[in-house]
C-alpha cells in the first residue's frame, strides 16, 4: 500500500470517527458537510414548476414570508451529509389528488425531500401536485433509527421552520384548511453509517505453532523390506527419522 493509499485510509477512518462521535442528534448520525445552504425559490413559486435544492442537496427547513400562501415560501435550507457522492437516485411521489384533503405527504423509505411541483397560478396546498425524493449516494449508510416527527407550528407565522439538526425531511402532513399555517407535522430522518468491511480475522499468534502433540512413531520396518509407499499416518507429517544399525536405505525403522 503506497503512502498517499495510507493517508487516504486514514483520512477515511476519522471522518467516519467524527461522525460517529456526535453526541446530539444520536449516536452514529452522519453530520451535515456544511452549513445547511439557502435555495431562494420565490421566483420560481411565482410562475410554478419544480422548487428543489441544489443537485445533491435535501430539504432541512423551510422559510417563509409574511402571508399564509404556499407562493409566500422565500427560501429552502439544504444540506448534504459528510462524505455524499450526491444523489443516488431520484423518484417523484404523485401526490396530486391525496394532498388535496387532511393527511400526510411523505416520500419512499430511504429517501428525503429534495423539492416539489407547484401548479402555476396557484397558492394552496392542494397546488402541490409532486415530491422529488432523493436517495444519497455513500456506500455502507442506511436511514437511522433517528426518524421522527416534528410539530410544524413554527409555519404560523413568518420566519425558518426546520427538521432537528442533522436530519432532513420526508414528509409533510396538511389539515383540511389551505395555507401554510395548515401543515402541522414533519416527518425526518438523518443518515447513519454502517461499515460495509468485513470483520478482521483474528490474527496468527506471534511465534511458531507448536505440535498439537508429541510426535507419534510410525514403523516403517516392514513395508521398507517389501517396497512401496512409507508413510506417516494420515494428517501427519514427517519431523524425524530413525535407522538401525546397517546403513542402507531398508535400515531406516521409525518415522517420528
Amino acid at each position: 500500500m503506497t503512502y498517499k493509499q495510507v493517508t487516504c485510509v486514514l483520512i477515511f477512518f476519522a471522518s467516519v470517527q467524527d461522525a460517529l462521535c456526535q453526541g446530539t442528534p444520536p449516536f452514529g448520525t452522519l453530520p451535515y458537510e456544511e452549513t445547511p445552504v439557502t435555495t431562494n425559490v420565490t421566483g420560481p413559486l411565482s410562475s410554478g414548476g419544480w422548487v428543489s435544492c441544489q443537485d445533491g442537496f435535501a430539504v432541512t427547513g423551510i422559510e417563509r414570508g409574511d402571508c399564509d400562501k404556499v407562493t409566500c415560501i422565500e427560501e429552502f435550507k439544504c444540506a448534504r451529509p459528510q462524505g455524499s457522492a450526491g444523489y443516488q437516485s431520484c423518484v417523484y411521489a404523485n401526490i396530486r389528488s391525496s394532498f388535496d384533503y387532511k393527511g400526510w405527504a411523505t416520500c419512499p423509505d430511504n429517501t428525503f425531500l429534495a423539492g416539489f411541483f407547484l401548479t402555476a397560478n396557484c397558492d394552496g396546498l392542494h397546488c402541490v401536485e409532486y415530491l422529488k425524493c432523493c436517495e444519497f449516494a455513500y456506500p455502507g449508510v442506511t436511514v437511522a433509527s433517528c426518524e421522527g416527527t416534528a410539530d410544524w407550528g413554527c409555519l404560523d407565522n413568518a420566519g425558518l421552520c426546520s427538521a432537528p439538526d442533522n436530519t432532513f425531511l420526508t414528509g409533510i402532513y396538511r389539515s383540511a384548511c389551505e395555507d401554510l399555517h395548515c401543515i402541522d407535522n414533519a416527518t425526518y430522518a438523518c443518515l447513519e453509517h454502517v461499515s460495509t468491511f468485513a470483520p478482521t480475522p483474528a490474527p496468527t499468534p506471534v511465534g511458531t505453532l507448536p505440535y498439537e502433540e508429541t510426535p507419534v512413531t510410525t514403523n516403517v520396518t516392514g513395508p521398507l523390506s517389501s517396497g512401496g509407499w512409507v508413510s506417516c499416518q494420515d494428517g501427519f507429517a514427517v519431523t524425524g527419522i530413525e535407522r538401525g544399525d546397517c546403513d542402507n536405505v531398508t535400515c531406516i525403522e521409525d518415522f517420528k
